[in-house]
């Protein structure tokens, strides 16, 4: 299963068990954070993550694209630059 894929399927429980760490901790208003703050924005940095790790993939598929296209192109020219092969 790909990153992405999971912290989409999984962020409900991925926010459950952070705020529950965050609960075992030391009093956590002393060092000024909130778990309602927590539970509020880690639900929207993991989409953040989700949207940046998709866009990556995008942009890597259509690099992967071009340069299969870039290799084509040059068998055709070569091909072309030969001529027809003989049998």
């Amino acid at each position: 299963m790909r990153l992405a894929t999971f912290l989409r399927q999984s962020s409900d429980e991925i926010v459950a068990h952070s705020v529950a760490f965050a609960g075992s901790l030391a009093p956590l208003s002393n060092q000024g954070i909130d778990i309602a703050v927590l539970r509020n924005h880690l639900p929207l940095v993991l989409e953040a993550i989700w949207i940046s790790l998709r866009r990556e993939r995008k942009a890597s598929r259509n690099l992967k694209d071009m340069a299969m296209n870039s290799r084509e192109r040059a068998r055709h020219k070569r091909m072309a630059e030969c001529g027809p092969t003989q049998d």
